[in-house]
């Protein structure tokens, strides 16, 4: 395979309530429950459609005003245009609630109507269109209704109720909510950070929320301190693969643009409810399940931004048995006992060998899956992240082998050498020059292959850099990232590093802390060459530990190719 938080509230059973009758139709009115105009409202007027009048605005004949109804509700946090979700056997269901109220044949129990992202499995059905005991309760989207109890409700975190569909192609200020403001930058460039003290601290970095951890830890490790993937969100529209206009392209490239990377790059700080906003319209594609709550991986998330929704050109071009094209490669390999701790350049170069494959050319990133299947499988403990990578043996464009016994340029390469223990296990690829190579056939009676050689004469080595790398423990993803050039200049970002309950709120604090010793201890595998001191606290840091045992996905770019 090369591709690949909240708060529950709970109705009141008041004896003040007002219950609204199922016989009563409740529909428009000339007293709206609150000032300002449903987010539903706006959001369907910049969809081109018709303007959304909210059905809570007059009280049938045996009815109460709704609005009282509603005031009652506010000290549960359950009101008009409020975001929140809800958890069925189909799985968590986001929704803006339209109706809230008490009905005469079920007492004591508050209700809601809610409007939800996604349409319902039956949208013909009565419910499914805002319909109760007959009665046309409120108005929703053509099969976006579900009627739920108020205490099955769970309302998304006080610090992103300012969560909106977008709006005028993502224009416009959220209310500011604790702990930090969301800052929208709509003009100008802002450059990747470069002092790595701008960036640590608490409430640094992208707020987590419900599951986000995945996003939080791509986002911060792509964009955060370079500008080589930019263009992904600089491009019009139609300078891409597959000419892709659509709405959701372009807004998609604005929230990228507007609401995380610039803000993360200026403020130093994401808030929760701008990745939220990118969740949405990455589920509305329908290509990944659950990205707004579920647990779920980075090249899920990275294959739908970049494949299905932007149309990048993909990364990576390898030829083989067949021939394709992607954006992560995952390692397959053997175990092989006799290696304690591997590196990423081995790993990478058994897997070619093992496979027979070859990249086309060298890519500009190399997004590089460890041979590990979440928490269930790995097949070392522990894995070294080669701060570079030596891809020439592996390219096509570039190859250009030495033999492995004058140091000549090679004519032939003998995958029967490759498979014995003649040489060092460090010698992956094993080739010859013209003249070695009929001795070592004599001697061995191996039959060494010719190799067709793109470069005539020895060059430099092509070479690709670390620049961040995602871990993962338990379901939880963390990323470590480069600032700069300085070898003492990385940092772990963790968006769920702490959690604060704050009265009826509660919200996850991101983190980030430097690491300056990093490169250092990765640069001298001898340090680590011992598996039990990896797992020894007192010898080795604790994300060094980290780093090597839970390493996840590594992330190099292209000294050749990068955009700078």
């Amino acid at each position: 395979m090369y591709n690949q938080a909240s708060k529950s509230n709970h109705g009141h059973n008041s004896s003040n309530s007002h219950k609204v009758p199922h016989s009563a139709p409740v529909s428009g009115t000339s007293k709206p429950a609150f000032n300002q105009s449903s987010p539903q409202a706006t959001s369907n007027q910049h969809m081109g459609e018709a303007q959304w009048n909210h059905p809570l605005q007059q009280a049938g004949a045996d009815s109460v005003p709704l609005n009282e109804v509603r005031v009652e509700l506010d000290n549960f946090g359950i009101r008009e245009g409020c975001l929140v979700k809800v958890k069925l056997k189909e799985g968590m269901i986001l929704g803006t609630v339209v109706w809230a109220g008490e009905f005469i044949n079920i007492p004591n129990a508050m209700w809601t109507l809610i409007e939800t992202v996604k349409p319902r499995e039956k949208p013909d059905d009565d419910e499914s269109n805002g319909i109760k005991y007959g009665q046309q309760i409120g108005n929703v989207k053509h099969g976006h209704g579900l009627f739920i109890p108020a205490k099955c409700l769970i309302i998304i975190p006080d610090e992103i109720k300012c969560f909106q569909l977008p709006q005028s192609s993502i224009t416009g200020s959220p209310n500011q909510y604790d702990p930090l403001s969301a800052s929208i930058i709509d003009s100008g460039f802002v450059p990747p950070i470069k002092n790595v003290n701008d960036i640590i601290g608490l409430k640094k970095g992208i707020q987590g929320l419900d599951n986000s951890c995945y996003m939080d830890a791509s986002l911060f490790g792509m964009f955060c301190f370079n500008e080589m993937l930019d263009d992904i969100f600089l491009k019009k529209s139609g300078e891409t693969k597959g000419e892709n206009t659509s709405e959701r392209y372009q807004v998609v490239q604005k929230i990228l643009k507007e609401r995380i990377v610039y803000p993360l790059r200026k403020e130093g700080f994401v808030r929760a409810d701008q990745v939220l906003l990118l969740r949405h319209k990455l589920d509305e594609a329908g290509v990944v399940d659950g990205l707004l709550g579920k647990e779920k991986d980075p090249e899920e998330f990275l294959t739908c931004l970049l494949q299905h929704v932007l149309n990048v050109q993909p990364y990576l071009k390898i030829r083989g048995a067949r021939n394709e094209d992607g954006f992560f490669f995952q390692i397959f390999t053997h175990r092989r006992p006799h290696i304690n701790l591997p590196s990423v350049q081995l790993l990478l170069e058994h897997a070619f060998q093992e496979a027979n494959l070859m990249l086309a050319e060298v890519p500009q990133f190399f997004l590089i899956q460890m041979p590990r299947d979440g928490k269930h499988f790995r097949l070392y403990p522990h894995i070294l992240p080669s701060l570079t990578l030596n891809i020439s043996n592996i390219t096509q464009s570039v190859y250009c082998p030495n033999c492995i016994i004058c140091g000549k340029l090679a004519s032939s390469r003998c995958k029967e050498c490759e498979k014995g223990e003649i040489y060092d296990h460090r010698n992956v690829f094993i080739h010859y020059c013209r003249e070695c190579v009929s001795s070592h056939a004599t001697q061995t009676a191996h039959t060494p292959e010719e190799v067709k050689v793109e470069r005539k004469h020895h060059g430099p080595p092509s070479q690709m850099t670390l620049f961040a790398v995602l871990t993962i423990e338990i379901g939880h993803y963390v990323c470590f990232a480069k600032c700069g050039k300085h070898p003492k200049d990385w940092v772990m970002f963790d968006s769920m590093h702490d959690r604060i309950e704050d009265g009826k709120r509660s919200r996850n604090v991101p983190n980030v802390i430097a690491v300056p010793d990093l490169e250092e201890w990765l640069s001298d595998p001898s340090k680590l060459c011992k598996v039990s001191d990896l797992d020894s606290k007192k010898t080795v840091p604790e994300y060094i530990r980290r780093l090597t045992r839970d390493v996840y996905i590594c992330m190099y770019y292209s000294e050749d190719n990068k955009m700078f």
